[in-house]
């Protein structure tokens, strides 16, 4: 049996008992990488990885910061700061379950102020009858506030590792960036 390839993430905790498996199947494993190395070979080219390029990783639970520079990986750190913190507030201050929270974020959610619309209405079941409407402008000022901490978080990471400087492009990517501020 040949098994050509195949791309999968998980904790770092369960990859031995993974390479336990394939060694008891008697198969070989040529190659592991983590995931920010994974991101940096899918999202950014041969010249980016070798001129200094960040990925911004902005997941659930967690933000992870990749810096690639001389064509490898040279750092990847976590923040505790992520998708899951915005989904939180959005459902403390519209008062909302976690799952409407969410999908609030991803389908009216905005991370900048100024581009948000005072026109977009944030439609809620819970609202008592004299109280007024959310609007997408309203909640972004929220939202801006922690995908604001988010990125300087990040940056925070890479200074403190020596790099103050960022010669090629910064990726944002993760469950987070669906939020349709980063696509619009």
């Amino acid at each position: 049996m040949k098994l050509l390839g195949i791309g999968f993430l998980l904790l770092k905790t369960h990859l031995h008992t993974i390479y336990k498996c394939i060694e008891n199947l008697r198969l070989d494993c040529n190659e592991t990488f983590c995931t920010s190395h994974a991101l940096g070979e899918l999202l950014l080219n041969e010249e980016e990885k070798d001129y200094g390029s960040v990925v911004i990783d902005i997941g659930a639970g967690l933000t992870t910061v990749s810096y690639f520079e001389d064509g490898i990986l040279q750092l990847s750190q976590s923040i505790e700061l992520a998708g899951e913190d915005i989904t939180r507030m959005i459902s403390d201050v519209l008062n909302v379950p976690m799952k409407r929270a969410e999908e609030i974020k991803l389908t009216q959610g905005h991370a900048f102020y100024d581009m948000a619309s005072p026109q977009v209405i944030i439609e809620l079941d819970n609202l008592e009858p004299n109280e007024e409407p959310y609007t997408q402008k309203e909640l972004a000022d929220y939202i801006e506030e922690i995908v604001e901490e988010i990125i300087l978080r990040s940056f925070d990471v890479l200074r403190k590792a020596g790099i103050n400087r960022v010669k090629g492009n910064v990726v944002l990517t993760g469950g987070t960036t669906q939020m349709r501020v980063f696509w619009n």
